[in-house]
């Protein structure tokens, strides 16, 4: 059982704010300390690099005199060590990675390679780095180190750079992390522990790749978002589901595996697009991605690969095909196969959070995992258009309610950390039951038809199956085979037996049933 206790009390957290605020300085970015290092880097001897022993026997040589017969013989013999200490491709592809290390090492500055990703840790978070121009980079760091322009500017010796770069650079990163919760802010990070919630400072081992754009603040409200979302969300605790979602995207699969993929459905003008927006700007555009579930599943593995240590993905399409195992592995958090274009496969531990938004719910197979994977929020309150602001986000965040909504986010992640899983929302119930029928053919025409489940009552599949036929005809959708038909029955506890009539479902019209009863 999880003893999460709620946070200090508000003079304690401002205490601790106060002193953490007042050291706060500003860091460079990614950006910033690549140029730096370009600029602080001079032309360096690689034949020294390669072969230490050099300035040692050039040394010995200035102390020899070759007019002395006893010291010819070790005159050749160091002439021809350092004639021999030759300079190939391969010591300026190593020595030159060695270089910028050693002007990184020497201001604090760490890289590291991580799930086919490059970063940079900024003194704040580690900051991801773009492949191509990191590439370039590389290449114009070697021109200034000295290594010869008609092989620092070929295309294969940057390749090979940044491949030396890669094998150079890996920074194991302590597994024991992904059961902590950390939230970086502008402010310090935010931890999460038995004991509750504190603001401490940055910390380079917790391998943090983002920092959200404001500070955290314990007094901050947000009284015009909280008027917004009493709006569009009238009931309590769909409120409360709709914090512990956006708290969700801020906790690692470790600690809280709860397999949802979130969707926020309603047909328009019902506010889910201004809650989308707000999402994206408290966690920020950087941490945020936009891909389809239909592309995030597919085979190639493309996209899946740019969700890596990104917070939540947030896409309003959902329609298309889908690849089932991989759409499991994802709202499971399971570790999946991603790769990007001319590149090896690798498996993608740490990524995003799911968020999907959509006027109507997609035909998906009609499995109980399937099902339970999707958590729905439905946005029924349809907004006059008197009442609509085009502009409330920016209302919002002018008003500089980010911390305010934050504040309410931490008490929704305090509670799904007490309770291991979601509230209890009513709401949020009924909505997946009727998505799970509306999305079975044999459960509409069951409900559609009037029948219902009976202990003693029952129908004939022979008899029961053309009626279904005819039904899915009529409504134009595709009728399952007679065993899929048995099959999904079964599925959703309607006992089907062998008679000797036949096979049988335990089924009967309620019309039937009132007869009997009269």
């Amino acid at each position: 059982m999880n003893n999460h206790k709620p946070t200090k009390n508000i003079d304690d957290l401002e205490s601790e704010i106060a002193v953490l605020t007042e050291a706060k300085t500003e860091q460079p970015t990614a950006r910033e300390i690549l140029k730096t290092i370009h600029k602080e880097a001079k032309p360096v001897d690689f034949q020294l690099l390669a072969y230490p022993k050099l300035t040692e026997w050039r040394q010995e040589m200035t102390k020899l005199d070759q007019n002395k017969k006893e010291d010819q013989a070790r005159l050749i013999e160091l002439g021809k060590k350092i004639k021999d200490c030759k300079i190939n491709r391969n010591h300026y592809l190593i020595y030159s990675i060695v270089e910028l290390q050693r002007i990184a090492d020497r201001k604090g500055w760490v890289f590291s390679k991580r799930e086919g990703n490059i970063y940079l840790y900024n003194g704040r978070f580690w900051e991801k780095l773009d492949g191509e121009k990191y590439k370039y980079f590389l290449g114009e760091f070697s021109v200034n180190i000295g290594v010869p322009t008609t092989m620092s500017k070929h295309h294969t010796f940057r390749d090979d750079l940044l491949k030396q770069f890669l094998t150079s650079n890996y920074l194991d990163r302590d597994e024991a992390l992904d059961d902590q919760v950390l939230i970086n802010l502008q402010n310090g990070c935010y931890e999460i522990g038995e004991q509750g919630g504190k603001l401490r400072e940055f910390r380079q081992e917790d391998f943090l790749t983002y920092q959200l754009s404001f500070d955290y603040d314990p007094k901050a409200k947000a009284p015009l978002f909280e008027k917004y979302l009493a709006r569009v969300l009238p009931s309590p605790d769909l409120r409360k589901i709709f914090f512990e979602t956006v708290a969700y995207t801020l906790t690692k699969n470790k600690r809280c595996k709860f397999e949802k993929m979130v969707i926020f459905k309603g047909e328009g003008a019902n506010g889910k697009s201004v809650a989308l927006e707000l999402i994206q700007e408290l966690l920020g555009r950087k941490n945020v991605s936009n891909y389809s579930l239909a592309s995030l599943t597919d085979q190639k593995g493309y996209q899946r690969a740019n969700i890596g240590n990104k917070l939540v993905n947030i896409a309003s399409e959902l329609s298309g095909s889908l690849e089932s195992d991989f759409f499991k592995q994802l709202a499971s958090g399971e570790p999946v196969e991603a790769r990007k274009p001319y590149m090896e496969a690798f498996i993608l531990h740490d990524y995003a959070r799911f968020i999907f938004a959509c006027n109507v719910l997609p035909q998906v197979e009609h499995t109980e995992g399937f099902f339970r994977r999707f958590l729905i929020i439905p946005f029924d309150v349809t907004i006059p258009r008197e009442e609509r602001d085009v502009d409330l986000v920016n209302k919002i965040i002018k008003a500089g309610e980010l911390s305010g909504i934050f504040n309410l986010v931490l008490e929704g992640l305090e509670r799904i950390l007490r309770q291991r899983g979601f509230s209890q929302c009513a709401e949020v119930d009924n909505i997946g039951d009727r998505y799970k029928r509306e999305s079975n053919s044999a459960l509409m025409f069951l409900d559609d038809e009037g029948y219902s489940t009976s202990d003693k009552y029952y129908t004939r599949i022979t008899e029961l199956y053309p009626k279904y036929m005819s039904y899915c005809k009529d409504a134009g959708t595709k009728p399952f085979s007679k065993l899929n038909f048995t099959k999904q029955l079964e599925k959703n506890a309607i006992l089907v037996k062998k008679m000797n009539v036949g096979k049988v479902a335990y089924v009967e019209l309620e019309k039937d049933l009132e007869d009997a009863k009269f």
